[in-house]
């Protein structure tokens, strides 16, 4: 006799269409409703774009787009960033002016996570936790290679792309280094414009590219939160009065999003959430999730942070 197929309205049902564990499923019901959840879970079943960012420290984006046309390659655009582009088919190595540098690949997402950032030229920033390292690279071209920019990660395997691509993309105001986010240093106390904080997380934002993400455990990702805020505390102090913390994550959980930043904001009343927006997005309580389905994006989460002036 064949087992009874769950009921649609269902969690079961859900996690049966859409191969998701059971758990994750009632878990994102409970956040954000069952037709959200349906919605995201047939996404991420979904062949994510490859985009990829025009280096605009080399060429102009009319430029590049110029020369994807003459290529005869298929592309769309963002939408929101003159300088982004979604490609159909085909290796990025192949595409033209790889080799010169004249892009880089990263999410829209991420990308929009630093542009909320907002660094400029001259500043003294930090990414926290680089690797893969996009956000380090639109950092540095949005800062027009000016100022100085120090990018960590635990693991120096993950720091040598980023390194490479930094040469190739012909970046000099980045030095990348191994360091852990957690650890104190009496030299970084209120010495950043900016910090940029993508932690660790779940990463059930970007099942799409990595399927295997979604058959991970409650009890592999309970630990998480516990590091988040150890890295959110620590670097909380390296932030200069009236400069940035961007808080980010690739997941869609409140556990490792919200909630982190109610717990943030709840200990340290020299910080406020501030408003942010960009075409087509408003986040007018600083907080923003980027969903697969409605944003065309990664799943990805981003809180804007300011330290108050004259507070330590």
């Amino acid at each position: 006799m064949l087992p009874a197929i769950p009921g649609e309205g269902t969690a079961a049902y859900l996690a049966l269409c859409y191969s998701h564990p059971v758990w994750l499923v009632n878990r994102l019901i409970a956040e954000t409703g069952y037709e959200h959840t349906k919605a995201f879970l047939a996404e991420n079943n979904q062949v994510a774009p490859v985009t990829i960012h025009v280096n605009t420290l080399k060429i102009s984006a009319e430029a590049y787009r110029d020369m994807l046309l003459e290529e005869g390659i298929s592309f769309d655009d963002s939408g929101i960033l003159p300088d982004c582009f979604s490609i159909h088919a085909g290796s990025v190595n192949t595409l033209p002016g790889y080799k010169e540098g004249l892009f880089y690949v990263q999410d829209l997402a991420a990308r929009l996570a630093v542009d909320i950032a907002e660094p400029a030229p001259g500043m003294q920033v930090m990414d926290a936790c680089a690797a893969p390292g996009g956000k380090s690279l639109a950092t540095a071209i949005a800062m027009r290679d000016e100022g100085r920019l120090l990018s960590f990660d635990l693991h120096n395997r993950k720091l040598a792309t980023l390194r490479e691509n930094a040469q190739r993309l012909g970046i000099h105001c980045m030095e990348a280094a191994v360091r852990d986010a957690r650890l104190d240093a009496a030299e970084y106390h209120n010495a950043f414009d900016l910090i940029l904080a993508d932690v660790p997380c779940s990463g059930f934002g970007v099942i799409r590219k990595r399927p295997e993400i979604r058959y991970k455990t409650e009890e592999e990702i309970a630990g998480l939160p516990e590091i988040q805020k150890a890295i959110l505390e620590n670097l909380s102090y390296f932030v200069r009065p009236g400069g940035c913390l961007l808080y980010s994550t690739c997941t869609v959980l409140r556990a490792e999003n919200q909630d982190i930043i109610q717990w943030f904001l709840q200990g340290h009343p020299n910080y406020n959430v501030e408003d942010f927006s960009l075409p087509s997005i408003r986040a007018a309580d600083g907080v923003y999730t980027f969903w697969p389905q409605q944003d065309h994006t990664d799943g990805f989460f981003v809180a804007k942070l300011r330290k108050k002036h004259n507070t330590p």
